[in-house]
C-alpha cells in the first residue's frame, strides 16, 4: 500500500447555462480533469483575463516534494455571462409582455462548505494508514462533491443529514505514507466552492506506527518450550511507549494515576519532566498500567515468544542472531544505550555534555536513536533504553511477568534478544517500560 499512488480523478466537463432572466447569470463553472499522483496540492485564485481562464476562476497544482508538476494542473473557470432574457409577446391590450422567467441558475446562491478532519479512532496502532473522519458542512443540500486528494482514500462514511441549518457528509479517509493535502470540489451544478486542508494541521490524537510481523515459527528460548513454536501474525509499535503517547492515555483518564510515577529523589522517571522528555520511553509504570494503555489503544502487550521471534525477524523469518542487529557485540550509543561503567556516573552520556540530573544517572535516550540497533524490519530499542513488560509469566508458579531487553542500566550481558528477566505486575521501576502489539485479523 505505501507505493501505491492514488488520486480520486475530477470528471472533465465544463457546461455553460444560458439564463433566459433579463439579466443572465454565470453558467456552470468548467472542471478540467486530471491525471497522476502526487503527495500534495495548492489552490491559486485566477483574475479575470488570465489566459487558461478568461472570465477568473481558481488553478489548482498538485506537488512533488513541494514541486508542481504542470502536467497535473487543473484549472476550475468561471463560466460566461448567461444569454438576455428574450421580450415576451404582446399582451391582448397592446401592453408589452413579461420577460422569460429565470431558469435555476438565476439569482443562485454560492455554495460556502467548512471542513473539519479528525482521527476518526483516537489514538491507535497502524501499519498501513491511518483514517481520518472528514466532516463536510455546507450552507446547502444536495452539493455534488469532488476530491483530489493524493495518496489518500476517500469514501463516505455517513449520507448527508441537516443539522442546526447546515447539511453535513462525513467521509473516510485513509491516509498512505506521504499524505500531506487535499483539496475538496462542491458545486451546485451553477456555482462551484473550493477548499482544502492540511494534514500537518490534524490534532487530537498521537499516532502509534506499527510494524507488521507475519506468521510463521521458530525455537523459542523460553525454557522448556517444546520446538519449533508457531506464532501469528501481528503488528508491533515500532517504538518502545513514549511519555507523550502515555500521557494522552491519562488526558483521557483511561490510564490511572496508581500505575505509574513521577519524578522523585530514587526514581529517574520520565513523566512530568518536561517537554523535552516526551518522545522517551515512559517508564515508572507497572504491569497494570502498562495493560490499561495498550488496551486503550485497542492492544495488548506481546507475549515473551512474540517479542523474540519480532526482534530478529527479517519478513520471512525469525533470524538465530544474538541481538537484533546482528551477532556483532554492542557498541555504547551507537546500537544502543545501556550500562558501559566505564566511570562512575553509571551511564556515561553519548554526547559528553548532558547534565546528570539525578544521583549520577543519565537515563533513557528518545526513542529510535541509535538506528544501528534496529531490528530488520525496523523495529526500534529492541535492546537498551527500557525493559519490555510481556504478557508472560516468569514460571507457571510466578506472580512475575518476562522483561526483555535490557536498559539504560544495565550491562550489555542483558541485551541479547534470548535473555530474559523479571518483574513483578505491581513494581514500578525506572529502568521498565513497554511496547504494545495487536492481533491482525
Amino acid at each position: 500500500m505505501k507505493n501505491r499512488r492514488m488520486l480520486m480523478a475530477l470528471a472533465c466537463s465544463l457546461v455553460f447555462a444560458a439564463c433566459a432572466g433579463e439579466n443572465g447569470t454565470n453558467g456552470v463553472d468548467g472542471v478540467n480533469g486530471v491525471d497522476g499522483t502526487n503527495t500534495s496540492t495548492q489552490t491559486t485564485v485566477l483574475a479575470e483575463g488570465d489566459k487558461n481562464c478568461p472570465n477568473g476562476g481558481i488553478k489548482i497544482d498538485v506537488l512533488s516534494d513541494g514541486i508542481i508538476q504542470e502536467d497535473q494542473t487543473q484549472y476550475i473557470c468561471h463560466g460566461s455571462t448567461g444569454a438576455q432574457g428574450e421580450t415576451g409577446p404582446q399582451g391582448g391590450q397592446g401592453e408589452t409582455g413579461a420577460a422569460d422567467a429565470d431558469d435555476v441558475c438565476a439569482n443562485n446562491i454560492k455554495p460556502e462548505i467548512e471542513l473539519t478532519i479528525t482521527p476518526s479512532d483516537g489514538n491507535q496502532l497502524i501499519y498501513e494508514g491511518k483514517v481520518y473522519s472528514l466532516t463536510v458542512s455546507a450552507n446547502k443540500a444536495g452539493l455534488d462533491y469532488q476530491f483530489v486528494a493524493p495518496l489518500m482514500e476517500i469514501a463516505v462514511a455517513e449520507a448527508e443529514i441537516e443539522k442546526d441549518g447546515k447539511y453535513v457528509t462525513e467521509y473516510a479517509v485513509t491516509t498512505e505514507e506521504g499524505a500531506k493535502s487535499g483539496t475538496i470540489i462542491a458545486t451546485d451544478g451553477c456555482q462551484t466552492a473550493v477548499s482544502e486542508w492540511n494534514m500537518g494541521a490534524v490534532v487530537g490524537s498521537v499516532e502509534i506506527a506499527g510494524v507488521k510481523i507475519p506468521a510463521g515459527s521458530f525455537n523459542s528460548s523460553v525454557p522448556d518450550a517444546v520446538n519449533p513454536v508457531s506464532v501469528d501474525a501481528f503488528v508491533m509499535a515500532k517504538t518502545e511507549t513514549t511519555v507523550e503517547q502515555f500521557k494522552a492515555c491519562v488526558d483521557a483518564g483511561a490510564c490511572t494515576a496508581e500505575n505509574y510515577r513521577t519524578p522523585s529523589t530514587n526514581l529517574f522517571c520520565n513523566y512530568n519532566r518536561g517537554e523535552s522528555w516526551l518522545n522517551h520511553p515512559m517508564n515508572c509504570v507497572n504491569w497494570y498500567g502498562a495493560n490499561e494503555y495498550c488496551a486503550w489503544i485497542g492492544g495488548r502487550l506481546p507475549t515473551e515468544d512474540e517479542w523474540r521471534y519480532a526482534a530478529t525477524h527479517n519478513g520471512t523469518k525469525a533470524l538465530e542472531t544474538t541481538y537484533p542487529w546482528g551477532n556483532d557485540a554492542p557498541t555504547h550509543c551507537v546500537h544502543a544505550t545501556y550500562n558501559d561503567y566505564v566511570s562512575d556516573s553509571h551511564n556515561n552520556a553519548c554526547d559528553g555534555t548532558t547534565v546528570i540530573p539525578y544521583n549520577n544517572y543519565v537515563g533513557t535516550a528518545p526513542v529510535g536513536t541509535y538506528s544501528a540497533g534496529n531490528s530488520p524490519l525496523g523495529l526500534q530499542d529492541m535492546a537498551g533504553n527500557v525493559w519490555e513488560l510481556t504478557s508472560s509469566v516468569w514460571h507457571a508458579v510466578s506472580i512475575y511477568y518476562v522483561i526483555k531487553g535490557g536498559s539504560w542500566d544495565n550491562y550489555a550481558s542483558g541485551l541479547p534478544v534470548s535473555y530474559r528477566s523479571n518483574l513483578s505486575p505491581g513494581k514500578m521501576n525506572d529502568v521498565v517500560g513497554f511496547r504494545c502489539v495487536a492481533d491482525v485479523e
